[in-house]
């Protein structure tokens, strides 16, 4: 056979020893369906995957002598324990519990503790450990670090439990990642960009994949199929071949607003290199999620729709769509591990304590108590849920609060992504209790700003913030000053008409802050009419000369502007004597005679104008210039993937200015993106000062 011939057919044949040489073909359809074929149809989990049938977690001991436990959670009972040297987290392979001790990977029966073997990693940085049905794939490298390193190296081994080799280790020019196995192979992702899939009884490469949109930085097995990404998740089917996000099972997960506290991972880095074995900071800021039994090849699913956020001693569920609020769940003592599985997420704390936390609610579903000090765990229970007592766990409002009132300033970051999701949601009571987090004292500032943010971008609630307006300063009761400033931009935002006279309450209020005077006098002109004129001349003859308001000179402006709007020529008149009194700074009388002037000459046109204009000729603009905003709404269904629809609510002034924002479902980002673009447009005018209209928009449109 000449040599052409001879490359053809190694070519075509993509297997017999080229593994990871650069002849072996990328993206084949049939080497795919082969390996597809191999593993089997996906099978949600039914049982722990471990030789004894049985939920086992193995804790590492912190503290001397080190040693791992391993613990029936079944039986709720130690199975057994040894003291050794533990440099990693243990893993559970089958009938064996692996773990990395000084330079060597050791093996004991997960039966009884006992050794059955171990491996030399020749000084080489291990990258992680995968095992099913008896085989076992180990990972380690150089350390180089990244794929632009100048040298780097790989090297693989298929062993069985024992770490008794199988087949001759291989060793690549590739920077390596933490392996999978299934159906008898093990998958290996190497230089972030590539997966490559070898016989676990030869060795020999059978499938690569190049993903040329997406880093692949993470990669793992389960009876549910297997998963490999980087930002977001692809799910290994026929359609894995095309190599693209879109063309293959692939479900975006990226996601800015907000973000979480220490940026962690979808899913762990599979090029990180195996930590020392201590107490893990990225255990204690990790998201943690089990997939879903997906049907088709265009599905990506989540078990129980929970993605989950792990952050010191809470953890915080969440729809991996939308990302609602779903529970909050604070513990008593930092979370050394925590694993994701079927019907809910299985904790081991630091302290020894275990728990199992039901998806639905986040509630105990089972505890127990090792007395052991952990540093690092295994956990082994995906298909067993505790039966559990039937009671339910808090209502999400109760927990989301308690977290947001917890006064421990190592949870302040977690405490601030609750306070952004919580702000979400539509519950008008949730109003309320944003205003008891601005009131709480010695709460720290960047969560009463983010509180005030989130209230002043709820389209709901209005009643709880008139009733919060009724309080005023008293020292004797201990009664503080309600956020005046924040409540009013909010009323504002809401189009809350009706708070008007709770507003002027707090205008002659000698407690209300200066710096939240000009908010006010602007949320009471915006919701009030003639009733607020008298309180509003009140104010101008009693403060128009005040020094104190020199530094605050847009505070009496906007009165003036509140009595030229609602009090007509009576209102007119009155600023006109107010600008000749001898007592009314220049400045001031300048400034009224420009307001009167200006409002007399648009009085005509604004006579022509209609009192309002109805939600229906409001939306028919914004769906008539669709084009200028539409970025905006492709861009939130790019962040969003699963957000199809929004009701958009604009609150508007008679001249066409919008004041406010917010969507339902509530998405902060694409509320700030519509805001400058549709002002733009050529908005109905009307005579009203302010009013609101909702616009359903529909973000799959093109």
């Amino acid at each position: 056979m000449s040599r052409s011939l001879l490359f053809v057919a190694l070519l075509a044949a993509g297997c017999g020893g080229n593994s990871f040489t650069n002849l072996f073909p990328d993206n084949r359809e049939v080497d795919v369906a082969a390996v597809l074929a191999r593993i089997g149809d996906p099978a949600a989990t039914s049982r722990p995957s471990n030789a004894l049938g049985r939920p086992i977690v193995v804790l590492s001991r912190h503290g001397e002598p080190q040693g791992l436990v391993a613990w029936d959670v079944e039986a709720n009972a130690k199975l057994w324990s040894v003291d050794r040297v533990v440099d990693s987290q243990p893993w559970i392979a089958g009938g064996a519990v692996l773990f990395k001790s000084g330079d060597e990977l050791v093996s004991l029966a997960l039966a009884n503790g006992e050794e059955l073997g171990t491996l030399d990693l020749d000084g080489l940085v291990l990258y992680g450990v995968a095992a099913a049905d008896g085989l076992v794939a180990v990972t380690a490298g150089s350390g180089g670090g990244s794929v632009a390193a100048s040298f780097r190296s790989g090297r693989i081994w298929i062993l069985d439990e024992a770490l008794s080799r199988r087949v001759s280790a291989t060793d690549v020019d590739k920077l390596v990642g933490a392996p999978a196995v299934a159906g008898g192979m093990v998958f290996v992702p190497w230089d972030r960009q590539n997966v490559t899939v070898l016989d676990g009884a030869t060795g020999d490469e059978l499938c690569r994949l190049v993903i040329g949109d997406e880093m692949v930085t993470w990669l793992f097995a389960a009876p549910e199929g297997v998963f490999y990404g980087g930002k977001g998740v692809f799910r290994l089917t026929e359609r894995s071949a095309s190599g693209r996000k879109a063309t293959s099972t692939f479900r975006a997960m990226e996601w800015t607003d907000p973000g979480f506290p220490s940026d962690p991972e979808l899913w762990p880095d599979a090029f990180a290199g195996v930590a020392d074995g201590r107490p893990h900071a990225r255990a204690r800021a990790r998201l943690a999620w089990y997939p879903g039994l997906s049907t088709g090849d265009d599905e990506v699913a989540f078990a129980d729709d929970r993605l989950y956020f792990v952050y010191y001693r809470y953890l915080v569920a969440m729809r991996p769509g939308d990302r609602a609020l779903m529970w909050v769940r604070g513990l008593d003592g930092p979370v050394a591990e925590a694993a994701a599985v079927p019907g809910g997420v299985f904790v081991v704390q630091e302290s020894g304590a275990l728990r199992f936390l039901r998806a639905a609610d986040g509630a105990d579903g089972w505890t127990g108590e090792s007395g052991v000090p952990v540093a690092r765990a295994g956990i082994g229970v995906s298909g067993w849920v505790p039966a559990g007592d039937g009671s339910r766990g808090e209502d999400l409002r109760s927990q989301a609060l308690a977290a947001l009132l917890d006064p421990d300033a190592a949870a302040v970051p977690v405490r601030s992504l609750v306070l952004a999701l919580f702000g979400r949601m539509t519950d008008p009571g949730v109003s309320r209790d944003l205003l008891q987090v601005l009131r709480t004292p010695q709460m720290p500032v960047e969560l009463r700003n983010e509180a005030a943010h989130a209230l002043q971008l709820r389209p709901d609630g209005d009643d709880f913030l008139k009733q919060a307006l009724e309080d005023h300063f008293d020292y004797l009761h201990d009664v503080p000053t309600p956020p005046v400033g924040v409540i009013a931009s909010a009323l504002r935002n809401m189009n809350a008409t009706a708070a008007a006279s709770d507003l002027v309450a707090h205008l002659f209020d000698p407690e209300t802050p200066q710096e939240a005077m000009e908010v006010l006098v602007r949320s009471i002109v915006a919701l009030g009419d003639g009733a607020v004129v008298a309180p509003l001349e009140r104010f101008l003859r009693m403060y128009g000369a005040d020094t104190e308001f020199t530094v605050f000179p847009n505070v009496l402006e906007a009165a003036a502007f509140g009595i030229a709007v609602h009090g007509g020529d009576d209102g007119l008149e009155f600023l006109e004597e107010l600008a000749d009194e001898w007592f009314t700074p220049g400045g001031l009388a300048e400034l009224v005679r420009n307001i009167v002037a200006g409002r007399r000459a648009a009085g005509p046109s604004l006579s022509t104008l209609p009192l309002r204009v109805s939600n229906e000729e409001f939306a028919a603009v914004l769906a008539a210039d669709r084009a200028a905003y539409a970025s905006c709404l492709a861009d939130a269904r790019r962040r969003r993937p699963p957000l199809v629809h929004v009701d958009a609510s604009f609150t508007v002034t008679g001249d066409g200015l919008i004041v406010d924002v917010s969507t339902i479902p509530a998405d902060a980002g694409l509320g700030l993106c519509l805001k400058p673009l549709v002002e733009q447009l050529a908005l109905p005018r009307f005579q009203l000062q302010q009013d609101r209209f909702v616009v359903p928009m529909d973000l799959t449109l093109e």
